[in-house]
């Protein structure tokens, strides 16, 4: 699968709905919208700076409004980013930089599946 770095196009912190307790926690999604759906067919709850206060008042019950507005994608971006990020045991901001994406023809990787040489590449990346 293809990683994607999903932000806030003005730089500012990206605050999605989650709910926590002692025994953890868990983030709220929503069904994909707009460029998002392209990606997975879920997403976090994106809450607006607007809701901030309110999602995160701890005397306000789980706010019905905030949650039925569905989640605010105006100014959000998102771009393709290398593989490493998958990897746990890897950080650092080359996780997050952008990739370049050229062409790719399509059936290009297909003949390797049956090449012994590409076999071999592939298993000693590890």
């Amino acid at each position: 699968k293809t990683p994607y770095f999903f932000f806030r196009s003005d730089g500012e912190p990206l605050l999605v709905a989650g709910l926590w307790s002692d025994a953890g926690f868990t983030v709220v999604t929503t069904g994909a919208v707009g460029d998002f759906a392209e990606v997975h067919d879920r997403m976090p709850l994106v809450l607006g700076p607007a809701c901030w206060d309110r999602w995160l008042d701890p005397e306000q019950p789980a706010p019905a409004e905030v949650l039925a507005a569905g989640p605010q994608v105006g100014g959000l971006a998102m771009r393709e980013v290398s593989t490493l990020v998958n990897r746990v045991a890897n950080n650092g901001p080359e996780l997050i930089a952008p990739v370049a994406v050229g062409p790719r023809a399509i059936g290009s990787e297909q003949g390797a599946l049956f090449d012994p040489a590409s076999e071999r590449t592939s298993h000693d990346r590890g």
